[in-house]
């Protein structure tokens, strides 16, 4: 029966993680707020898992020097996120008080629409050309 090979594995590498973060929230009125959330951030890393999006393993070139040889951006780097977001209050129906018309408005009260948009700038990759003649 034939066995795999055993992969060793150590954790030698060190991260950065560096950002700025401003929010905003904004009460418009009529029950309706904003809210928006800002990043600016910075990730530098020694070493990168390959295992982080699919790659195969990456193995550093010098592992008793890896400040020297493998220090650069993360894979996981994103320079600006951008969140947001709303929140509306539906109002409660007034004069309802009587039979089904209440019960309508004890089901319906409280009730709020929200929803969140989040935009970023992409991951850091590097081109590669192998074979140009």
């Amino acid at each position: 029966m034939a066995r795999g090979g055993i992969e060793y594995r150590d954790n030698r590498g060190n991260s950065t993680y560096r950002s700025l973060q401003a929010t905003l929230e904004k009460p418009i009125g009529h029950g309706l707020t904003f809210h928006a959330a800002y990043t600016y951030s910075y990730m530098i890393n020694e070493e990168r898992d390959g295992l982080y999006g699919g790659d195969s393993p990456y193995f550093v070139e010098d592992r008793y020097n890896i400040r020297g040889t493998a220090r650069g951006n993360s894979d996981m780097d994103n320079r600006h996120r951008l969140g947001v977001g709303y929140v509306y209050q539906i109002p409660t129906v007034a004069g309802l008080s009587m039979g089904a018309a209440h019960a309508l408005r004890q089901v319906v009260r409280d009730w709020r629409l929200s929803g969140m948009t989040t935009y970023r700038t992409g991951w850091p990759f590097t081109v590669l050309a192998d074979q140009i003649d």
